[in-house]
């Protein structure tokens, strides 16, 4: 193996901590809480009314930020601050008020469809993940979802927008300045929630069963390559005179564990990083990350060792989105999750839009996933949640979520 997260002593949580019940709030949804005052107190009446102990804010997507920053577009910041309103200063102050925690939500490897992000304009092209068919992200079609060529017949991406190679030393930098400027700017801060925090991967097209292009990866941008290779000549000492110069997408495939466990140590060390970043100047922060529910997916194709990142210490806990209308699928996921790490450390990520017309179904996945010992749940969304339906589920998932709770205190 050529790389493994620095092992961290993780701090014990007690077992008197209480169970968290956590919601997602996007910036830019349906409903956007962080642009305006009336959008805001509806947004903080909401988070009041339905019994949430953790609130994870929205506050970096697309390259742009609801904070001030150096390096990020702060355009919505200012325009929110123009008409009186500082969304994520006011969520802080309004939640701690009541005993609520806030966690600033990052989108930290995905601009979407920004294309003149400053991170872009700063870096370039290098800054962006290439297929394994040597074609950039910036060159897919369809709002970045479509591999140009005949590929793009076959294979989408599975989220489409323009996903950063953290194989870059220059965007890992950027990332973490960017959280850098956050964290300075609002100190009493609970925690940072890194979402897209892994590789894209592809997606066969319906229908598709032809065989004449290989699965649709990514990772092999020139300094991707490149590292490999460097490795590769540390590993192989004399005979590493004999390695292909450079290296190609098919060259490599004569190393694909090797190969896998370097792409997943990339997103791994952007991960220490921002933890590094947390320890010298926020120590008390907490910090969680938006993961792939199923390990294998998680582990294969978006080359996120959630697992690995809890057990060590270097993330507090994971949210792993479990976002699925079937409750076994569901089962299967909190199962995963709390066996594979300290089952206190999952806070299990419910698709509430999923479930607006299947209650039941809501409440038998939180049952099971705090059956299982995780250490709460969260919905995904606000947006989702703002209707009558979503206002009713959101009672039902604080009911189920309180009596499981109190269950668990008298035990």
């Amino acid at each position: 193996m050529f790389f493994s997260a620095v092992p961290v002593e993780a701090d014990p949580i007690s077992e008197s901590t209480p169970r968290r019940f956590g919601l997602w709030a996007e910036a830019e949804g349906t409903y956007r809480p962080f642009d305006t005052r009336d959008e805001f107190q509806r947004f903080s009446e909401f988070t009041g009314n339905h019994g949430f102990t953790d609130i994870y804010c929205q506050v970096y997507r697309n390259g742009r930020s609801w904070f001030p920053s150096l390096l990020a577009d702060p355009t919505p910041y200012y325009e929110a601050r123009e008409r009186g309103l500082d969304p994520l200063g006011e969520a802080i102050r309004i939640g701690h008020e009541r005993g609520q925690r806030v966690h600033a939500w990052v989108n930290a490897l995905r601009v979407k469809s920004n294309s003149d992000a400053p991170l872009l304009r700063s870096i370039g092209r290098s800054a962006v993940q290439v297929d394994n068919y040597g074609s950039s992200i910036l060159d897919y079609r369809e709002a970045y979802k479509t591999p140009p060529g005949p590929v793009g017949r076959y294979y989408s991406i599975d989220t489409p927008g323009i996903w950063l190679d953290p194989s870059s030393r220059s965007v890992r930098r950027y990332v973490v300045e960017t959280i850098r400027d956050l964290v300075l700017s609002y100190p009493d801060l609970d925690g940072i929630h890194l979402d897209m925090i892994r590789f894209p991967f592809g997606l066969p097209t319906r229908g598709n069963s032809q065989r004449t292009y290989s699965q649709l990866r990514f990772g092999y941008s020139p300094s991707s390559l490149e590292g490999f290779r460097d490795l590769l000549q540390l590993a192989m000492g004399d005979s590493a005179a004999t390695l292909p110069k450079p290296l190609t997408p098919k060259s490599i495939r004569q190393w694909p564990e090797k190969w896998d466990t370097w792409r997943r140590s990339q997103v791994t060390l952007l991960v220490q990083d921002v933890r590094e970043l947390l320890r010298q100047i926020a120590p008390r922060m907490e910090l969680s990350i938006a993961g792939i529910a199923r390990g294998s997916r998680a582990y294969g194709s978006a080359m996120q060792e959630w697992p690995k990142w809890v057990n060590a210490g270097v993330i507090d806990y994971v949210l792993p989105m479990a976002y699925t209308a079937d409750a076994a699928i569901a089962q299967e996921y909190a199962e995963f999750a709390t066996s594979n790490v300290q089952p206190d450390r999952v806070v299990l990520g419910i698709g509430a839009w999923l479930l607006l017309n299947r209650l039941n179904n809501l409440e038998t996945q939180i049952n099971r996933a705090l059956s299982e010992g995780a250490g709460g749940i969260a919905l995904f969304s606000y947006s989702n949640l703002r209707s009558k339906k979503g206002e009713k589920l959101a009672r039902i998932a604080a009911q189920a979520f309180s009596t499981d709770a109190a269950e668990s205190v008298s035990r």
